[in-house]
Order: structure tokens, then sequence, then C-alpha cells
């Protein structure tokens, strides 16, 4: 599979060069038929510089940074634990830890009972918007961030687990995943 993208994207670099040796002469032979030649090599040379580090870097460096961010930021951080919650809270019910269902719900749309009880989709942690996800119950809400980093290359996921009465954070989980297809399978922190 390697092989075969290595070989179609020396294939598209010839191809690209080929187009650009072609337009440079064009229009280097509007100056000057000796300055077109020069100036129809030169372009390629710089295209060909160019998608090289393009081609070869970016792969390199985005792979950098999500090593750097799994080593630092990927995981769980816990603030309470469930025993110190359910000592805290040794009245709760088990009805309100079972997670609300989310089945025929429109894309962009939260259950029935979180309108109901004024829980609102959107929230703020440290100035950036979470939206409400999957995985939440009465209590305790799941708030996710998504973020798309390197164009796209690398995608992480931030969930917040809130108690709804109490107004605190329970815990944190950051989930890290890159996305070149050679590099596929790349992730951490557990999702």
């Amino acid at each position: 599979m390697i092989l075969i993208a290595f070989v179609l994207l020396i294939l598209c670099f010839l191809i690209i060069w080929w187009v650009a040796v072609r337009i440079g002469g064009f229009f280097g032979n509007l100056l000057n038929e000796e300055k077109g030649k020069k100036i129809g090599r030169a372009i390629p040379f710089w295209l060909g510089i160019a998608l090289i580090v393009y081609v070869i870097g970016v792969p390199i460096l985005s792979y950098g940074h999500f090593s750097y961010l799994c080593h630092k930021n990927a995981g769980q951080k816990i603030y309470k634990t469930a025993e110190e919650w359910k000592i805290e809270n040794p009245n709760v019910s088990w009805e309100s830890l079972q997670i609300i269902s989310w089945e025929n719900v429109k894309y962009g749309d939260i259950p029935e009972y979180y309108k109901q009880h004024n829980i609102p989709q959107y929230k703020k942690f440290r100035g950036k918007k979470y939206q409400l996800s999957k995985g939440s119950s009465q209590r305790i809400l799941n708030y996710e961030r998504s973020v798309e980093l390197w164009n796209k290359i690398i995608l992480h996921n931030h969930h917040i687990f809130y108690d709804n009465l109490k107004n605190e954070i329970l815990m944190e989980r950051h989930f890290y995943r890159h996305s070149i297809e050679f590099l596929s399978g790349s992730s951490c922190g557990e999702m």
C-alpha cells in the first residue's frame, strides 16, 4: 500500500513538474525566449522543493506534536473519585445516575429530559464552549469538546464529567488521534 502511494506521489510530482515547465516556458517566452527557458526550469524546481517539504514535513511535524500532546495531556484527571462522591452524596437515587437515552434525537439536539429541566446543551468551562454529549445521566453530565489540529490531521476530544447539582467537575478526559494513513491507529488517552 505504501509502495503504491509512493509511486502515485512520484507520478503526480512528474505531472506537476511537466505542467509547470510548460506554463513557465509560455510566460517566459512572452518576455524573452532565453529567459523563458530559465523560468521554465526554475518554477518546477521550487514547486518540487515545496512539495517535498510539505509531503515529508507535515507528517513528521504533526506526529511530533501528536506525541507531545499524548505525553503531556492525554488521559484522565480525576478530581473526585466515585467513593468520595458516594460519601458526600449518600441519599442519591440510582435512577438519577442512569444514563439518559439518546434514541430518536436529531443531530445537534438533546433529549427531552434535559430541555424540561433547563440543563444547557452548551456550557463554558475555562472560557471554552462544550456540548452536552451521550453518556450523561440526570445528575452527572458529560460535556464534550472536539478540536481538529494540523488541518484535521490530529483530533482532540476533551470530555468533562460534571455534577449538575453541586456545580463541580468530577473528571476530565483527553483523547488524541492521529489520522495520517500510514500512522493510523495512533491514538492515546483511552476513548
